[in-house]
């Protein structure tokens, strides 16, 4: 008697539409040949002969054939060729990790094609080895809750630590489900897994050594975390996107954690009237803060509006007319494509220590355009008027009409900022609308 999972299965993955197995008359043989017939209320006919094997196989040989046919990609619904009398196709066939499928001619007799598919011991040991992982990640995932929660966040010396820590907890503790990881959206969506597991592993490893250390280095981090041989190269592999996506969750780069820099400097670049603790800038050239620099000192500006441009081109071509921004009271901050946390610091400093009257921002007319806007939109939402300068050159006053406008556009075309610089008389009408 054949088993009802394996019958279950067959009827899943290997019959079509209309067909069923014709159990009579089946014997309990080294190889059992099912016939596959089609019913429908004019005709009875035999289609194919599926042979299934009897045996269960042992545990080596679980192993063994599991890692064989796994490089082979197999799928319920993949069919493969194979020599039929090579021993490893017998035994397989035997242990039931697959099928022979013959189809036949409408005759019922003559042989059509012949392949093999995935059996039932393969699909079964496929779900084991799912439940198993699933399994492995959920212990791993909860130990790791359990050392980040085991890490002292509450003597945060500073308040750009304490934010840190607390943002990188929230999502930190988010994530730490096996579902949750899997569908968060906070990971880049090619990470597998197992890459998303070890970045929560070095957001603990961050973590706690900053609690204990004000410097550390790259090679601490692991070395501190894992302590053993080899542990200060564990996240080497993967260093670059685990600090993006660390700055990404924490709103601010490693560095403010302690980390001694890696050399990375991230320039903001502006032109106007700006004061800091230790620094002073004047209209007329393009100026430049640094991440690090941001960290250290607080910014302030006279300006009455903040207009923030997405290239260095606009930046550029606006400042070199001779005190344009000075006669206007303007501020200008290019993001230079990318919408990174030095440029949110320098613009909330500027926000919350001089708040202008107003902000402009304008990004070329593509969807990274329409995205760094959105982002610009979120760190100055709270600013009384906040205007874009839409793919027809003229003044938006509210998201939702810039956005309907953007997504309209974009069905059919793309356009950059430079295609629409305008001059000095433009400019000031947008100011002033």
């Amino acid at each position: 008697m054949i088993e009802q999972p394996v019958l279950d299965y067959l009827n899943a993955y290997i019959l079509r539409k209309g067909e069923q197995l014709r159990l009579d008359g089946v014997s309990k043989e080294t190889f059992i040949d099912i016939p596959i017939v089609k019913v429908t209320k004019r005709t009875y006919r035999t289609v194919g002969i599926l042979t299934i094997g009897a045996r269960k196989p042992d545990g080596d040989s679980k192993s063994k054939a599991g890692a064989q046919l796994e490089k082979l990609h197999l799928t319920p619904r993949k069919k493969l060729t194979l020599h039929e009398d090579e021993p490893q196709t017998l035994k397989w066939l035997d242990e039931g990790w697959i099928v022979k499928e013959v189809r036949l001619k409408t005759d019922g007799k003559t042989v059509d094609s012949q392949c093999y598919r995935m059996g039932y011991t393969y699909y079964r040991f496929l779900e084991e080895q799912k439940l198993m992982e699933h399994q492995t990640r959920q212990d791993e995932l909860m130990t790791l809750k359990n050392t980040f929660e085991q890490i002292d966040i509450t003597s945060a010396e500073t308040a750009v630590k304490s934010t840190i820590y607390e943002r990188i907890r929230e999502r930190f503790l988010s994530v730490c489900r096996p579902d949750a990881l899997i569908q968060s959206e906070l990971f880049e969506k090619a990470w597998p897994d197992q890459k998303r597991i070890k970045f929560l592993a070095f957001l603990a490893a961050i973590i706690q050594i900053s609690t204990v250390q004000d410097r550390f280095d790259w090679k601490e981090i692991g070395a501190s975390y894992y302590k053993k041989i080899g542990g200060s190269k564990v996240f080497d592999r993967n260093k670059s996107d685990f600090l993006d996506l660390f700055e990404a969750w924490a709103g601010y780069p490693a560095e403010a954690l302690g980390m001694v820099s890696l050399g990375n400097l991230t320039p903001v670049y502006f032109s106007g009237q700006v004061t800091g603790t230790y620094s002073s800038y004047h209209y007329g050239p393009v100026h430049a803060v640094t991440n690090l620099s941001l960290y250290e000192d607080s910014h302030s500006s006279e300006a009455e509006t903040l207009w923030i441009v997405e290239n260095r081109a606009i930046l550029t071509r606006i400042a070199a007319e001779k005190d344009f921004l000075k006669d206007m009271r303007v501020l200008l901050v290019c993001c230079d494509g990318h919408v990174r946390s030095a440029h949110r610091h320098f613009i909330e400093q500027i926000l919350r220590n001089s708040p202008p009257k107003q902000v402009i921002i304008w990004t070329d007319y593509d969807p990274d355009g329409f995205r760094i806007a959105r982002e610009v939109f979120e760190i100055v939402k709270e600013t009384p008027v906040v205007k874009w300068i839409g793919p027809a050159g003229e003044i938006l006053n509210s998201w939702t009409q810039y956005a309907g406008q953007m997504s309209a556009f974009l069905e059919t075309r793309r356009m950059e900022q430079e295609e629409q610089t305008g001059d000095v008389m433009l400019w000031k009408t947008w100011i002033a609308h």
